[in-house]
């Protein structure tokens, strides 16, 4: 008997339409702290890039240019020990949310200067 398909989510109001076209600061800013703050909530990229129309990799790009780390592969541990990772996990997610803010206000004003590294640079 094989597994039932898995629900895909449905690409939230503000998000439609917006991924195969040129964003304005405002959008941009908008999808990486809804990002941010769901990834940071523990979502997965599948599932904001379902939510907002987008690739995995879209999402990845968002959450760098946010300042948000990301966590590695599969899934969480069991443990809500902040220390797991060196002792830096709630340092890393309070940088992750200043960076986000930073992000956000510097866009609405146009003087954003984030851009996602390319390879060769």
């Amino acid at each position: 008997m094989p597994y039932p398909s898995r629900p895909t989510l449905n690409v939230l109001a503000e998000f439609v339409g917006t991924a195969g076209e040129h964003q304005t600061p405002q959008q941009r800013a908008a999808l990486i702290r809804f990002v941010a703050m769901e990834y940071q909530a523990g979502r997965s990229l599948r599932e904001l890039g379902e939510l907002t129309g987008r690739t995995q990799t879209a999402i990845r790009r968002a959450l760098h240019q946010g300042g948000v780390p990301t966590r590695g592969r599969g899934a969480q541990a069991l443990s809500d020990d902040s220390t797991a990772h060196g002792g830096e996990g709630l340092d890393r997610q309070k940088h992750g949310l200043r960076r986000v803010a930073e992000i956000g206000a510097n866009a609405l004003d146009g003087t954003s200067s984030d851009t996602y590294p390319t390879r060769g640079t």
